[in-house]
């Protein structure tokens, strides 16, 4: 079955670079239908095309919601933050619970470094942590 995604917002905006304004964009928001993640893709607005927005649309979804398939995930948080250059990165969220599901963690993981392997060995060495800590 596709993972299916509803486009929530869809607004000009501007994309600045140290105060000045360095090219018109259209923010597209997406949520994500099976578990709600949101998350936002910038275009620059003179080739803005809905089939591309729907395109990367699909894609992140599929992403996004492969991550629920990790053991312990319990939600996917999409964000961004300022990087040592001074501009603004995509930075994903992932809460987990322990085995019982009484204590949880986060692991927060850069766009750009975001594999599916990548963060299940993080929420798996991380649930041995929050289990050992629950028998101690």
């Amino acid at each position: 079955m596709a993972e299916t995604y509803s486009i929530v917002t869809q607004y000009p905006d501007i994309d600045t670079r140290s105060g000045a304004v360095a090219r018109d964009v259209m923010v597209v928001g997406t949520v994500t239908d099976a578990h709600g993640v949101y998350f936002e893709r910038r275009y620059p607005r003179a080739q803005f095309k809905e089939s591309i927005a729907q395109a990367d649309a699909a894609g992140f979804t599929i992403v996004f919601e492969d991550l629920f398939r990790i053991p312990g995930v319990d939600a996917v948080v999409w964000g961004e933050r300022l990087n040592a250059a001074n501009q603004l990165e995509d930075f994903i969220t992932v809460y987990y619970v322990s085995s019982s599901g009484d204590s949880s963690n986060f692991v927060a993981v850069p766009f750009r470094q975001l594999t599916h392997d990548f963060v299940a060995a993080r929420v798996k060495a991380g649930r041995a942590v929050l289990d050992a800590n629950e028998a101690a």
